[in-house]
């Protein structure tokens, strides 16, 4: 009976290497056929990343995302046109006292009453502690950054929009749009405080 003869182009399997395998010798290869069993019971199992469908319940939650945000958005802005209002005032009242101030320094000589020098150190000293009290509110800066976070927030109901406008099949996983508008939220969280109808504070 003739002998099986192996055919010499085809690697034995437990010899196959990578440049082998590389080259089309072995299409499929289960690597139980060439692993011991301590080797292949030590071979890590990855992970198939599954990505999460799109639901009710998380196009609702974006939903009041986007009515929060335009909530928000508004606050910013009334809180922006009174800050800018008040900032406006503030800054007339500092002209007229500065003025004032000029003109009581020409009109009251060094040589004059104590009565009048005193009255012009008052004047004098509420000139300075308007100045300072306008520098420490910072009013500019503070209604400036009101408009910039209702932008913010309006940027971020328009993304919002356009993910829900779009049909489920043509939107990224729902895991994935999710974490980023919590990190646009996170963002949005240090927020300036929002200004109320009293001048000083909230």
């Amino acid at each position: 009976m003739p002998s099986i003869v192996q055919p010499q182009n085809q690697p034995d399997r437990n010899d196959v290497g990578r440049e082998h395998y590389n080259r089309g010798f072995i299409e499929q290869l289960n690597p139980s056929d060439v692993l011991s069993d301590a080797q292949y019971s030590r071979l890590e199992e990855v992970p198939v990343a599954i990505e999460e469908p799109w639901t009710n319940e998380i196009e609702a939650t974006l939903h009041s995302w986007v009515v929060q945000a335009k909530e928000s958005g508004e606050a910013h802005k009334k809180s922006a046109f009174r800050m800018k209002a008040r900032y406006r005032l503030f800054m007339l009242i500092i002209l007229l006292w500065s003025s004032i101030i000029l003109v009581v320094n020409d009109s009251v000589p060094c040589d004059a009453g104590s009565e009048l020098r005193l009255v012009r150190l008052i004047i004098n000293s509420l000139g300075v502690f308007l100045n300072g009290l306008f520098s420490t509110l910072n009013m500019g800066y503070t209604y400036r950054l009101h408009f910039e976070y209702e932008t913010k927030f309006f940027e971020l109901e328009q993304d919002i929009d356009y993910m829900l406008m779009r049909g489920r099949e043509f939107r990224p996983a729902a895991d994935v749009v999710m974490m980023e508008i919590r990190e646009k939220r996170k963002q949005l969280a240090d927020s300036p405080e929002l200004v109320g109808k009293k001048f000083f504070g909230c």
